[in-house]
């Protein structure tokens, strides 16, 4: 839930990716670790509502254990054992919103934190607000440094079986997670008829979370309210048109997967700006289908697209290893004193520019290959769709790439790189509790179910 935009921009010379850019940007000494998605804080104070987070000597927890690097041979029980160790570890180091959310998503509701604490708990009672909105408060979880997608935290709360009356406390005033869930719709504003209307990028960043939360919320296929603002929202009206949007932007992939050809460089540049690479929608509309939600053709219209989701589980890693590789070239080939420095601090953090961009690389394939297999495999545990041979097929491809993916990852110096530039190991962190809930959800170790107090 950590916000990356994908965004390229220009860093010296040359093309420099959004990544590249925050790794140079560490070395030169304009990010700090004190970087209020990373910094771990006190457990006992509370901060202003909305207020970032200042790290002190005195408010950090205690020292976790050393990490060290293993390596695991890439099976299916290795994977999920590695994707648990890092979760757990750096979860518990970060100790921040994001991290602790995605360990939640990846162990479920139990989850604990370095001190004991639980972290549902810890969410609730320290980083909700209140917002006004015609001369009521509605409660709801600060998107800007807190929940990064709005109705995130909801969403996963519901998802994960947290009771509907659990505290959520603001400025000493008690709400639950039902008024959460009430209050949400009334926050919510998107025009089916015009999906920029109030925020360019909602249904790109955003809406897939609310999408699960009303769904579930509202299932029968039926749910309609009234904001805050006195506009009827018809979720029936917001699924169709976000998701009609949402094909026209895979057209290219059912191009590709008709012919049996590679995806396109131009449709994994055009699907950057959603979030995850647009499989957070893909989980989305899925929950919508499974709560009932089947006029307009959803009923046939998503499964297609999910055929489309499997092509790309197979497939788009390629597209992942290609621009990675052309990015390390070029930073290679760089003599600039800036990226002189970069390396200088790299290897006085023990690790190497090129296991620097071994880790951006297999941070971003756990993303796009996590995400996919835990809507397919949420589809699957709900009997959604029972996949046909060829399916099958790239199913295992994608399933073995994230498998290795993940073992890989669990043999880089992630404590070194971390001390290098800790915000792409909190994004390691994200990806990898959307991964080992894929992985989870049709074992009883699924989390929902079965949630852990690590």
């Amino acid at each position: 839930m950590l916000k990356t935009n994908h965004s390229h921009e220009k860093f010296i010379a040359g093309r420099r990716s959004f990544m590249v850019g925050a790794l140079a940007a560490g070395a030169v000494g304009l990010t700090s670790c004190t970087d209020p998605q990373v910094v771990r804080v006190n457990p006992v104070s509370s901060p202003t509502p909305g207020a970032t987070p200042v790290a002190t000597p005195d408010n950090l927890l205690p020292p976790m254990p050393p990490y060290l690097a293993k390596t695991y041979p890439a099976n299916y029980k290795n994977a999920v054992l590695a994707s648990d160790e890092i979760v757990n570890h750096f979860a518990k180091s970060f100790d921040t919103p994001s991290a602790l959310i995605h360990a939640v998503r990846g162990y479920g509701k139990n989850f604990k934190r370095a001190d004991g604490s639980n972290a549902t708990d810890f969410l609730c009672g320290r980083f909700a607000e209140e917002k006004n909105v015609n001369g009521t408060n509605f409660v709801r979880f600060t998107r800007s440094n807190v929940e990064v997608h709005e109705n995130s935290f909801l969403k996963t709360f519901i998802e994960a079986g947290v009771s509907p009356d659990q505290a959520i406390t603001v400025n000493g005033k008690k709400y639950t997670l039902k008024d959460l869930g009430e209050h949400a719709k009334s926050l919510f504003r998107l025009d089916p008829n015009n999906l920029t209307k109030f925020e360019k990028d909602y249904t790109q960043e955003h809406l897939p979370w609310g999408l699960i939360a009303f769904s579930n919320l509202l299932p029968g296929g039926k749910g309609s309210w009234v904001n805050a603002y006195g506009e009827k929202i018809e979720l029936l009206d917001v699924i169709d048109k976000s998701l009609a949007e949402f094909e026209g932007v895979c057209q290219s992939v059912k191009s590709a997967l008709d012919k049996h050809e590679e995806i396109s460089d131009g449709f994994h540049k055009a699907i950057k700006p959603y979030a995850c690479y647009g499989n957070h929608a893909v989980y989305g509309f899925l929950s919508c289908l499974k709560n009932g939600y089947t006029d307009r053709g959803l009923k046939e219209r998503i499964p297609a697209l999910l055929n489309l989701t499997i092509y790309r589980l197979a497939k788009q890693t390629d597209n992942i290893e290609r621009e990675y590789a052309e990015e390390l070239a070029t930073v290679k080939a760089d003599t600039s004193p800036q990226i002189a420095q970069m390396n200088k601090k790299l290897a006085g953090a023990g690790v190497s520019i090129d296991e620097t961009f071994e880790m951006v690389k297999l941070r971003a394939i756990i993303k796009l290959t996590g995400h996919i297999l835990e809507a397919v495999n949420f589809a699957k545990l709900n009997k959604m769709f029972t996949p046909t041979p060829e399916q099958q097929k790239y199913l295992q491809t994608g399933e073995q790439k994230l498998i290795e993916s993940i073992v890989k990852m669990r043999a880089l110096n992630l404590e070194g790189l971390k001390n290098f530039e800790p915000k792409p190991v909190g994004e390691v962190v994200i990806g990898l509790g959307h991964a080992s809930r894929a992985l989870k959800l049709l074992t009883p170790e699924n989390p929902d179910k079965n949630p852990k107090s690590i």
